[in-house]
């Protein structure tokens, strides 16, 4: 460790300042923006589902039923398998303050921006990210300076910003995950002090596996560098393993009271993974860095295998044992994954599966540059990291804070003819699952939907007209591609409305940005999405226009 901070620190100038203040200045500017994205986009996914469970436990609480309580905890919504609870725990965080903001504030709790304080506590747990991120590259690398560094590219990424609006549980379980790693990491003592240290990253290791199975690497990864201490290091790893059967014996406590199985419910899980390639295992993460972080992902990619090449594995150059066990972990954990998909086609990769590795890439990559041994060459890498992360996030900055989304989309274009909408916002919000029972058209008979491919036969997740059914409707509004895309497969055939229908509203589907093309898509599938760019539209019917005016 010394022998990296000797090197490291020494050849950045004192001129700049404290590395803290430029820290602090940071997450004031991830703050700012941030905050400006919680405005749209919630329920997008199916798996922000998972959230509402948490109110319902609130209320169940409050009344004093405490077995209906644990009901919720351990509920499935639609298509969701009900293995998170601890996020469902943890949200009853934000529901408590969209509950007093909204009151206070007089929001209707039947409209989106009721949950726009859901998605401020999941900014509040980015930055949380991004902190334990600073202070563990403080560790690794024993300088500030290249701690910040880690800092700042990993939160420019697409992948630490693309969630932001949504109400998943991917950043609360990579926030746990990331804390029990930093207590694991810091000097272990051989005294009780150390062991507290292993307890408390045990129990928060549980909780974010709780909170997000699909992070299972972070186990083992954790669980690696538990073992790394050189005092004590059986007790550790008992401790640890001790405290993680804990949590989930606890759970499965819980469950059976409200007639369930939590450990049922984590076997299922891999039954509920059928979207994606499994083929694509090992390629996954060079095509994601490639189409979705653009240049920094590229860079990124090359240096850490070159930290892997050319620094991991030799003995004599001077990286923290943790940082040399969790990388090593979190790249086995990767080839099993990958492995699994390729040989036996059991596992898939999604970009949310990826968030794990990210820090580990990042952190990697920046070891790489601090074994650079000429000076100039390495201020030069350095320099051209920092520019290719701000442009690749200037772009994708952009574009995602241009994105519409189904809903607001539907709600803005209704609201601006004069005509409001009075469905539930998770209602209305349902329809781009396509579940019979959540569908706008159930509600609304002045809503026809349709695709511009037509899908072979409808299904319980795509309940759309077709082309022919949709002209002879005359219902007052025709939406187009107002749904997730199911029918990708399907040929691509542009709706043409009938005479006397008039376009009213136009905009891209999320389906155009790359990172959404990464969650369970084919590579196919995504090269279809961007040749064809999908956009949502809304006809209405002329004699309704002229009516209006």
């Amino acid at each position: 460790m010394s022998a990296i901070q000797s090197s490291s620190s020494r050849h950045i100038p004192g001129r700049l300042g404290h590395p803290l203040v430029w820290f602090t200045f940071l997450l004031l500017c991830l703050a700012c923006y941030r905050f400006s994205l919680i405005d749209r986009g919630h329920f997008y996914w199916s798996d922000e589902r998972c959230y509402l469970p948490a109110a319902k436990l609130v209320d169940a609480v409050m009344g004093g039923d405490y077995r209906v309580a644990t009901e919720h905890l351990f509920e499935a919504r639609r298509n969701v398998p009900p293995a998170r609870p601890g996020f469902v725990l943890v949200s009853v965080l934000p529901v408590l303050g969209q509950r007093l903001v909204g009151t206070l504030a007089g929001i209707d709790p039947q409209t989106p921006r009721y949950y726009d304080v859901a998605c401020a506590f999941n900014v509040l747990v980015t930055l949380g990210v991004t902190c334990c991120l600073f202070a563990l590259g403080r560790l690794w690398t024993g300088s500030a300076w290249f701690a910040l560094l880690i800092a700042v590219v990993y939160s420019l990424l697409c992948g630490a910003n693309v969630w932001i609006r949504h109400l998943v549980p991917y950043q609360t379980s990579l926030l746990f995950y990331l804390l029990a790693l930093w207590l694991l990491s810091s000097k272990q003592e051989s005294g009780k002090q150390g062991i507290a240290r292993v307890v408390i990253a045990g129990l928060l290791t549980a909780l974010g596996y709780s909170c997000y199975p699909g992070h299972y690497a972070f186990v083992v990864i954790n669980a690696a560098v538990a073992l790394t201490p050189s005092q004590r290091r059986t007790l550790s790893v008992v401790v640890f393993g001790l405290c993680l059967a804990t949590v989930i014996g606890v759970f499965e406590l819980l469950a059976r009271l409200g007639g369930s199985s939590y450990i049922q419910d984590l076997k299922s899980l891999s039954e509920s993974v059928t979207m994606g390639y499994p083929k694509e295992g090992y390629t996954f993460v060079w095509h994601y860095l490639r189409d979705v972080e653009g240049a920094v992902g590229v860079i990124l990619f090359a240096l850490f295998w070159g930290f892997v090449a050319f620094v991991l594995w030799r003995r004599r150059v001077k990286v923290p044992l943790v940082a040399r066990a969790a990388i090593c972990a979190a790249i086995g954990c990767y080839l099993f994954h990958a492995s699994m998909g390729v040989f036996l086609g059991k596992m898939v990769f999604y970009g949310r599966v990826l968030m794990v590795y990210l820090p580990f890439m990042v952190g990697g990559a920046v070891l790489a540059l601090i074994h650079i041994r000429f000076r100039t060459l390495r201020r030069v890498c350095v320099c051209s990291l920092l520019i290719a992360s701000v442009y690749s996030f200037v772009g994708f900055a952009s574009e995602y804070s241009r994105i519409v989304y189904p809903a607001e989309f539907l709600q803005n274009t209704m609201t601006g003819l004069g005509r409001e909408l009075t469905y539930p916002a998770n209602v209305l919000w349902g329809l781009v699952d396509g579940n019979q029972d959540d569908t706008v058209e159930s509600f609304d008979p002045m809503l026809t939907t349709v695709a511009d491919s037509r899908p072979d036969g409808c299904d319980q997740y795509v309940l759309l007209a077709s082309h022919p059914a949709a002209r002879e409707s005359d219902t007052r509004f025709i939406c187009v591609n107002l749904k997730y895309m199911w029918y990708i497969r399907q040929r691509y055939d542009r709706f043409a409305p009938p005479a006397g229908y008039t376009l009213v509203a136009e905009a891209l589907h999320p389906e155009v940005l790359p990172a959404t093309g990464y969650e369970g898509r084919k590579p196919w599938e995504r090269k279809r999405i961007r040749q064809r760019r999908y956009t949502m539209r809304i006809y209405e019917r002329l004699s309704n226009v002229r009516n209006a005016t």
